[in-house]
C-alpha cells in the first residue's frame, strides 16, 4: 500500500519542502514526460517554480536506475507521441508531488507508492526509505497548518506561503483561519 498526505503548497512551500528533503539525501526532481531526456529533469528547482502539475523527488541515497522510453503507437494522441518518460519510476525511490487538478490553491498530495506500484518488491532498502517519509511527513506536520474542514476526515495541511495566501482569499474555503492540530 502507499502512503499519502493531502497538502497545500506554494511553488515556494514546494523549494522549502525540497531543500528539507535535501537534507536527507541528494535529490534529483523529474517530471512525467518531456520532448527530451533532459527535459525530464528539473535541476534548477532552486531556482524557478515547476510549472508541471505533478513531479516525482528521487532520493539519490538510494541506487536506481531510470529506465527510458517514448511514447508512441496506434492508439497515442499524436500530440502526445514521442514524448520522453521514465518507464520504471512507480518502483523507484521517489515521492510524488501533485498539485490541485483545479490549479490555485487547492488540495493536492505528497505520495509514496512503496509496494502498491511494485508486486514483485523493491529493489531499494524500503525500511530505511520509510523512515525518510516519515521524516518528511513530520516535517509537513510540523511546518505546516491543518486546515478545517466539514467534507473530510483528513484535511490537508497548508504550508507557511500557502497560508499566506489563503488570508488573501475573499472567501476561504476550509472555512476560516487554518488550525493547528
Amino acid at each position: 500500500m502507499g502512503r499519502q498526505l493531502p497538502i497545500i503548497a506554494t511553488p515556494l512551500d514546494e523549494r522549502l519542502l525540497l531543500a528539507y528533503v535535501q537534507t536527507l539525501s541528494p535529490i534529483r526532481v523529474f517530471v512525467s514526460h518531456g520532448s527530451s531526456i533532459e527535459d525530464l529533469w528539473i535541476d534548477d528547482w532552486e531556482q524557478r517554480d515547476i510549472q508541471e502539475f505533478q513531479f516525482k523527488v528521487w532520493l539519490q541515497n538510494f541506487p536506481w536506475e531510470p529506465e527510458y522510453r517514448q511514447t508512441g503507437g496506434p492508439q497515442c494522441p499524436k500530440k502526445n507521441a514521442g514524448l520522453w518518460y521514465i518507464s520504471n519510476s512507480h518502483t523507484a525511490p521517489v515521492i510524488e508531488i501533485c498539485r490541485s487538478w483545479k490549479g490555485g490553491l487547492g488540495e493536492g498530495r505528497i505520495y509514496w507508492g512503496k509496494d502498491f506500484s511494485a508486486p514483485n518488491g523493491l529493489a531499494y532498502d524500503v525500511d530505511t526509505f520509510s523512515k525518510c517519509v516519515d521524516r518528511i511527513w513530520r516535517w509537513i506536520r510540523r511546518n505546516g497548518h491543518r486546515m478545517k474542514s466539514d467534507y473530510s476526515t483528513h484535511p490537508p495541511y497548508c504550508l507557511p506561503d500557502g497560508v499566506n495566501q489563503m488570508k488573501l482569499l475573499p472567501e476561504n474555503p476550509f472555512n476560516g483561519s487554518p488550525t493547528v492540530e
